[in-house]
């Protein structure tokens, strides 16, 4: 049997459900780069051997040899989240979840080719993915941001109410939990002032915020030093909430910021380390509110939707200098 060895240039460390990471490998193909791309789901696959001391990592099936080592990896594009979100459950089998932790785990080893370029490195990630973290830094570079609070108790609330019969709540981090065997996923949520009232909050933190009202969502995506902006409406109009759960009817047209708060986006991408960041911002009454930052935020259909060329931006980067 004829062994072919693939002996890439780029990396791409995704799922098999990657949409976004399709667009990279349709690009990256398109240029006749040479790449690998590892999906978690397919470490069955090979016989891996990783040797840290070189670096090197080898992967080997039925005809097949994958060779990564720091002289010929130039760019790795990492689009797992750094500690993906396992509910508690018993949904897996404990082999299961041991394979599961562990594929993700050896995604991370990954940064021992401490010389290669990385869109992002797990360890930005994992710094920039805190919501506490970039609203202060967001704030320090003088985005305006809502009144918040990271608050388990009701006066917290209403101190970031201020009168307002509406707030917004969101978790901490990714809200993704299982009841009665089907997933449930968190979105931010407008409550009313009585939520705080009524709701035990003591065991579990949460982000309270003004509810911006009448506003424009704004989805910015930021490849190096190239901004993509796409505003999210639906029939033309501004949609109440997080547009999140209306996606389905959401429409994305490509949208200008002004310079100001484009260099104030590619300012934060940059203070946490990011060559990719995926930022939500409002506009309301001609001001611009920064919500949040998404290292591994998708984009894939904004390039359909919106006809952004963000693919072939992030195949520019990743072939950057090679």
């Amino acid at each position: 049997m004829t062994e072919d060895r693939i002996i890439p240039q780029v990396l791409l460390l995704a799922s098999r459900f990657d949409f976004s990471c399709d667009y990279v490998v349709a690009e990256l193909r398109r240029r006749g780069t040479p790449y690998f791309r590892l999906n978690s789901e397919d470490f069955e696959r090979f016989a891996i051997v990783a040797v840290p001391s070189e670096p090197g990592v080898y992967l080997h099936a039925p005809g097949l040899t994958v060779q990564l080592t720091p002289e010929t990896l130039k760019t790795i594009y990492f689009r797992r989240a750094v500690y993906p979100q396992e509910p508690h459950t018993d949904k897996h089998s404990v082999h299961e979840q041991l394979s599961r932790s562990h594929r993700s785990a050896f995604m991370r080893s990954f940064m021992v080719f401490d010389s290669c370029k990385w869109i992002n490195h797990p360890a930005a990630s994992y710094k920039a993915e805190h919501k506490a973290v970039q609203l202060s830094v967001a704030h320090k570079l003088g985005f305006n941001i809502p009144r918040t609070v990271i608050t388990n108790n009701s006066e917290g609330i209403l101190q970031v109410a201020k009168g307002d019969h509406t707030i917004a709540v969101k978790g901490l981090e990714t809200v993704l939990v299982w009841e009665r065997g089907l997933e449930t996923f968190g979105y931010t949520s407008l409550v009313d002032t009585e939520f705080a009232e009524h709701s035990h909050l003591s065991s579990a933190p949460l982000i309270a915020q003004e509810a911006l009202e009448n506003k424009l969502d704004l989805r910015v995506t930021v490849v190096g030093d190239q901004i993509f902006c796409a505003s999210v409406t639906s029939s033309g109009n501004p949609i109440r909430g997080d547009w999140r759960l209306e996606k389905t009817d959401a429409e994305f047209k490509p949208f200008d910021l002004p310079p100001d708060i484009s260099e104030k986006c590619l300012q934060l991408t940059k203070s946490f380390g990011l060559e990719f960041g995926a930022l939500d911002l409002a506009a309301q009454r001609g001001t611009y509110f920064f919500l949040e930052i998404n290292p591994t935020g998708e984009w894939g259909w904004l390039v359909d939707q919106a006809n952004l060329p963000i693919d072939k931006a992030i195949a520019d980067s990743l072939v950057a200098n090679q």
